[in-house]
């Protein structure tokens, strides 16, 4: 839908630190031994009392400076045709102006007097730990990406603090009931599924302020900024600040600083075929100027109808508010005839069939290594070994192991600190340079390592090789897997369980079918969760009664799938969907209004 269009007219900021991204459980885990770990990080500035590291600010340069001769590789922009690339004072601003985003948010919360504990700051950690295995489980995932412990209890506490932040937010623009039915009447049939107002009061809620809360945020986080000072001896951090402050484009009581402009600077520059050429600053200024002209206008045009932005907005915040409710306003008040809605349904007559779809569950094992397997894992690695010297090594890493991130480099983990690594791998620290030992066992796998080096100074010190030789699940093992996912078949069918017994069983009887699965409504061309897509699959589920099992190898794994429920093809009438109809060209008539079609 088209309701954020405006955004594309400002750069909104957007700022909330997701733990679960630094610790996604799709990571790979076999690069571990490459991690390395934070030194002491050294101050750039000071914003308003908040701490800006150098460290951070050279990360954001070089992360930009790459994406973007990504982008000037994938679109052929060739210096030696002409093409002006974007300058390194424009891509230190835009790294800089990123910093102080992530940093305003501190400041945002600091004015607002937030404050978090040290005891739920540890409760969430604990929480985080034993979700992950533990803290030295958690400890590798972080090393993995660089980071430590100490640097997630930062991340957590900012996340706090920052959740705290948007719930003080959220007091001052309660909704009313009202507000909420109304948001409930214009999505009940999209976002709800037809669902009544009572069941779902709790997500329209989430939606109403999910479409408010930025303009608040923003705001407070612009009229922050507009007070803000650094404390630094870098002059050029000085000057690029300063310049960030520059107001770049001023229409009515709108101003449009220099740091809100750098993104739309770099894409025109990436789009035109000169790149960033002499002038083009002013031509995208110009550009935005007549852009936001249409949007005060357009507020002029809401205003003239009673409808207003929230209030303590700054202009351009205001606006947006201001025409998101004005196009909240079309959508409610649209009256179309009887005639023009029979129109749109024969039109569009599809769309309101019932489809034929099924619905059922899923449950399944992961093939995974038995004990025997890992002792034939082990048995190999031993063979493996005694072939081994230091100058196979690295071809012997390229043909057998089993990590991703060293196998291609032939085993090279390079220069690493032992005593950061697994317990398992402190047998390096007695290990004479030049030796190649195992196998050792760690959660991965068995490892042959080759200590290449060491550092005379620090026995912490060596760089290392490896192979890794990762135990697999033996046909045996996997016609086990297959038995037991039978035997609850087997139950299901006779009657001896149910699903629900399955799915709300705390016994830990059926933990070992870690594939557990329900879908709902798919139409034959759907993709099944975990299963994916196979034309004969759905044939299959699709010809079978309801109640029926059918059984899927899935090449790492055995599931059963059972189907619980079908509903037929029904078709529609246009008394049953009126009501749809009506919002459908409600929201169609908005959009033309206010010229945000999605082609746009």
């Amino acid at each position: 839908m088209a309701l954020r269009k405006f955004s594309k007219y400002m750069k909104i900021m957007t700022v909330l630190i997701i733990i679960s991204a630094v610790l996604s459980a799709s990571y790979a885990g076999y690069t571990y031994l490459t991690a390395y770990f934070h030194n002491r990080k050294q101050v750039l500035f000071t914003l308003d009392g908040e701490k800006v590291y150098k460290e951070d600010y050279e990360k954001e340069v070089k992360s930009l400076n790459a994406n973007i001769e990504e982008l000037y590789k994938n679109n052929g922009l060739d210096v030696n045709k002409g093409y002006n690339k974007i300058p390194n004072k424009v891509v230190n601003e835009m790294a800089l102006a990123s910093v102080i985003n992530n940093t305003m948010v501190k400041v945002l919360s600091h004015d607002l007097k937030i404050e978090v504990s040290t005891v739920d700051v540890n409760a969430k950690l604990t929480e985080i730990e034993n979700k992950y295995g533990g803290k030295e489980t958690l400890a590798l995932m972080l090393a993995q990406k660089g980071s430590t412990i100490k640097d997630l209890k930062a991340d957590i506490k900012d996340s706090l603090i920052y959740q705290k932040t948007i719930d003080k937010f959220k007091q001052k623009i309660k909704p009313t009931d009202k507000q909420l039915q109304d948001m409930y009447n214009r999505f009940k049939y999209t976002e709800y599924a037809s669902r009544q107002f009572d069941e779902v009061k709790g997500q329209v809620e989430d939606m109403y302020y999910k479409q408010n809360l930025d303009f608040l945020i923003n705001s407070n986080m612009e009229q922050l900024f507009s007070k803000s000072k650094i404390s630094t001896k870098n002059k050029e951090i000085i000057d690029l600040f300063n310049d960030l402050k520059k107001v770049e484009i001023e229409v009515a009581d709108v101003k449009v600083i220099r740091k809100d402009m750098l993104s739309f600077y770099a894409s025109q520059a990436i789009q035109n075929p000169k790149g960033y050429y002499d002038g083009i600053e002013q031509f995208v200024n110009e550009q935005r100027k007549t852009e936001i002209q249409k949007l005060v206008d357009k507020e002029k045009i809401a205003n003239s109808k009673g409808v207003k932005g929230l209030d303590g907005l700054t202009p351009i915040n205001r606006i947006q508010s201001a025409l998101q409710n004005y196009y909240y306003y079309l959508v409610d008040t649209y009256k179309p005839s009887d005639a023009e809605m029979k129109a749109w349904f024969d039109k569009n007559k599809s769309r309101y069939d019932t489809k034929n779809t099924i619905s059922g569950e899923i449950l399944g094992i992961t093939y995974k290594s038995s004990e025997k397997d890992d002792k034939e894992t082990e048995k190999r690695a031993k063979e493996v070994l005694k072939t081994l010297n230091k100058n196979n090594f690295a071809a012997k890493a390229k043909e057998l192991s089993s990590d991703p991130g060293s196998k291609a480099n032939g085993g090279e983990l390079g220069w690493l600190n032992v005593s950061q690594l697994v317990p398992e791998f402190q047998v390096v620290r007695d290990t004479p340079k030049g030796s190649i030992i195992g196998p050792v066992k760690t959660m991965y796998g068995y490892h042959l390592i080759f200590v290449e080096d060491k550092d005379k100074d620090d026995p912490n010190k060596a760089k290392l090789k490896h192979i890794l030789l990762k135990p697999v699940a033996s046909n045996e093992t996997k016609n086990e897997a297959k038995k037991e996912v039978i035997n609850v078949e087997n139950d299901l069918k006779s009657g001896k369980i149910t699903w629900e017994k399955i799915t709300t069983d705390k016994t830990n009887k059926y933990k070992k079918y870690d594939i557990r699965e329900q879908f709902t409504l798919l139409e034959r061309n759907s993709a099944l969760p975990k299963v994916g897509y196979s034309k004969e699959l759905m044939d299959e589920l699709f010809s079978k009664k309801v109640g029926d099992i059918v059984e899927k190898d899935l090449n790492d794994s055995y599931v059963i799938i059972q189907k619980t429920q079908e509903i037929p093809f029904k078709a529609a009438t246009f008394e049953e969907f009126k009501d749809r109809v009506r919002v459908e060209m409600a929201f169609d008539f908005a959009n033309k209004q206010l010229n945000m079609t999605e082609t746009q």
